[in-house]
């Protein structure tokens, strides 16, 4: 017998569960609503009767799935939707419809606010997910995010709203039910099944009408933000965050170095080939580079960092783990810029600020950064982050005054 329902949530959340599927990704009502209507037209039946009917048998098999009797998420859509298939005549295996759904699962869209809200969250984040483990990874890839435990459907054997998964989260925390909040999109799955076991939920309701208002013990909010709302934080929901290249953000890299090539500037200028011809493989290549695997002779192992809001790239770092004689003379250890539609905005102080965070992650001690002397508002940036000018001397590339900060850290 498990605990009496929440009648509220906490005060000050020690933890936040965060359902997956429609809460950080989009959700993936119009591939299902495709899949019916090619079954309808087959059937000659409407999209809303294949719909209906799917529905009832799937929801039927999904309860039945726990224990013993588990079967993974794939398997319960492909067995749901064939049932429904044959009992209306329509030939064929449901898998070849359901390909665009799975695919989905693996590369999804991100909800804008989820990188600020992620970034931003004061407190552990832990994923409980009922989508197959291998999905579930393969979207994190994706959309490079990381979190600190993920709870699945499959290591559990079971589905929200059933105990189990709540349950495990909890122990992997190591905190209370009435110490956490539940974040999810489902009133049924989510806000119910935290509900009973006496974790406070927050219903994140995309304006997708479910029927009925949260029950008590559960709040409601319009997006993501509505979890820093709980802490004081809901501005810092559209925020500027530093991330690691992500695949999903392949084609807002190309618009960015774009947007270079139509103001006739030289940044980016030898990359622009290779991100337009290859963005997968390029992005790929900076994650090597950044183990310091596949680093070209005479450069050094680095890590590069977009400046992102609401999935627009905004500026890029570059962190050099190590100092060649070369780069003590010219381009030190940070190198950053920023798109020229936003500058003047205080994006590069930003920027710096932020990387300059992750040079003391991988051990450096102070952090070499250098500009052309002219460049006044690069000089003010730096200074802005407790640069000292320690030298100044021509850039073997250039000729141009190059003058050299140091940034102890």
């Amino acid at each position: 017998m498990g605990p009496a329902p929440a009648t509220d949530m906490p005060s000050r959340p020690k933890a936040v569960l965060l359902d997956f599927y429609g809460t950080l990704v989009e959700g993936d009502g119009g591939r299902i609503e495709r899949i019916c209507a090619g079954i309808a037209l087959a059937a000659g039946a409407t999209p809303e009767k294949i719909h209906a009917d799917w529905s009832a048998v799937f929801v039927d098999l999904w309860t039945r799935s726990w224990g013993d009797d588990f079967r993974l998420m794939r398997e319960v859509v492909t067995a749901s939707l064939q049932d429904v298939m044959d009992r209306h005549g329509v030939g064929g295996s449901a898998a070849e419809f359901c390909g665009e759904l799975f695919a989905y699962w693996r590369r999804p869209a991100i909800c804008p606010e989820t990188r600020s809200v992620l970034a931003h969250c004061p407190v552990p984040v832990c994923i409980v997910s009922d989508v197959d483990d291998a999905d579930i990874e393969a979207a994190m890839a994706y959309q490079g995010l990381s979190f600190d435990a993920v709870v699945t459907s499959q290591a559990c054997r079971a589905y929200k709203p059933r105990p189990e998964m709540f349950d495990e989260a909890l122990r992997v925390l190591g905190l209370g039910a009435g110490e956490v909040i539940h974040v999810g999109d489902s009133i049924r799955r989510d806000v119910g099944g935290a509900l009973a076991v006496g974790i406070g939920a927050l219903w994140i309701n995309r304006g997708q009408p479910q029927g009925q208002p949260p029950p008590a013990g559960a709040r409601e909010a319009p997006d993501l933000a509505g979890v820093l709302e709980l802490f004081g934080l809901r501005e810092a929901a559209d925020e500027p965050v530093l991330i690691e290249p992500c695949q999903a953000l392949g084609p807002a890299l190309i618009e960015y170095v774009d947007e270079f090539r139509r103001s006739g500037e030289r940044f980016w200028q030898n990359e622009r080939g290779p991100i337009r011809d290859d963005v997968a493989g390029y992005i790929r290549r900076r994650h090597e580079r950044a183990r310091g695997v596949n680093v070209p002779p005479g450069l050094v192992p680095d890590s590069h960092f977009w400046l992102v809001r609401r999935e627009r790239i905004l500026g890029v770092a570059r962190l050099r783990h190590e100092l060649t004689d070369r780069l003590r003379v010219e381009g030190g250890h940070i190198g950053y810029d920023v798109r020229p539609s936003e500058r003047g905005r205080g994006h590069a102080t930003r920027l710096l600020a932020l990387t300059l965070g992750k040079a003391r992650q991988i051990g450096l001690a102070r952090a070499l950064v250098t500009c052309d002397k002219d460049n006044l508002a690069s000089a003010c940036v730096i200074r802005k982050n407790g640069g000292q000018l320690d030298s100044e001397g021509p850039s073997p590339d250039t000729g141009k005054v190059v003058q050299r900060y140091w940034i102890d850290l």
